[in-house]
């Protein structure tokens, strides 16, 4: 069961889909259902709903999207994280976090759109040892996505400057003022005439650093529609980026709480992305 308190007047049906991130066809079968309450009454109409109603919905939390869970001790817990949803959220009550347990820590991102592993700590300890982990770059990061056209080279370490400017960033090749260092391994595992399935290794932690790196190298993530080819993403009829934080490992420099983690890595498959990109 979940419970959410509307921030805005709007139609019910358009509150859960476009301000919480709900699917419509999730939120039509729980109308139809009846598993959807306003103010405690059941309902299975699109009614108009205001500031400070509370809804209930009916429905285990990480059943709305299918939250995996790959690794859990007493100190961390390791999911899967799907794309449509926030890790943390100011402005929605559906967060990652508040579906796993809002009295964790989130240690690290992905955008709204990025499906992949995320680490949460349940401790303040293991939050400062994560927190630092990540800030000193202890934790390595490898995602796989597909982008228009073929690297230059198999493998090849970017090296860029990257500016962050309101809601987006820019790319630069050498070093400009205000600007900050982001680098990432690249890895060519397969490619067709138009498109390449890469391997990308993260070895700095910009906002948006790889849809926005890769795209000033020529290569544009299938489905970014913040830095891709836009006809590309058209004519495939893709909204959302084709990008996946498939493997998280661990490199502590010191022993503590989470030493027994050094050298641990944990790993989630990406066949749907390999399965899209063999049918390309």
């Amino acid at each position: 069961m979940i419970k959410l308190t509307c921030r805005k007047n709007e139609k019910l049906i358009n509150y859960l889909t476009q301000v919480e991130g709900l699917s419509f066809s999730m939120v039509n079968k729980l109308l139809r259902q009846k598993d959807i309450r306003i103010n405690n009454v059941k309902t299975n109409i699109n009614k108009e709903i205001f500031i400070g109603d509370e809804l209930t919905l009916f429905i285990k939390e990480d059943k709305l999207f299918n939250i995996k869970r790959i690794y859990e001790d007493e100190n961390i817990i390791v999911v899967n994280k799907p794309k449509k949803l926030e890790v943390i959220s100011e402005t929605k009550d559906i967060s990652l976090l508040n579906i796993i347990n809002p009295n964790y820590f989130a240690v690290h991102r992905l955008d709204f759109n990025t499906e992949g592993l995320v680490i949460f700590a349940k401790n303040e300890e293991s939050k400062i040892i994560l927190d630092e982990a990540f800030k000193n770059g202890l934790i390595d990061k490898f995602y796989v996505t597909i982008c228009k056209n073929k690297p230059k080279n198999n493998e090849e370490l970017f090296t860029d400057y990257l500016i962050k400017e309101n809601n987006k960033v820019r790319v630069f090749k050498t070093q400009v003022k205000n600007s900050k260092i982001c680098k990432l391994n690249m890895s060519l595992i397969k490619a067709n005439k138009e498109y390449s399935l890469l391997k990308i290794k993260l070895l700095t932690g910009r906002t948006h650093q790889i849809r926005a790196q890769l795209a000033s190298h020529n290569l544009f993530v299938l489905g970014d529609e913040k830095y891709g080819d836009f006809k590309t993403n058209k004519l495939l009829n893709l909204k959302t980026q084709i990008l996946k934080c498939y493997k998280l490992k661990f490199n502590f420099s010191k022993n503590n709480k989470l030493f027994y983690l050094n050298n641990v890595s944990f790993e989630t498959d990406y066949e749907n992305i390999l399965n899209y990109f063999n049918n390309l």
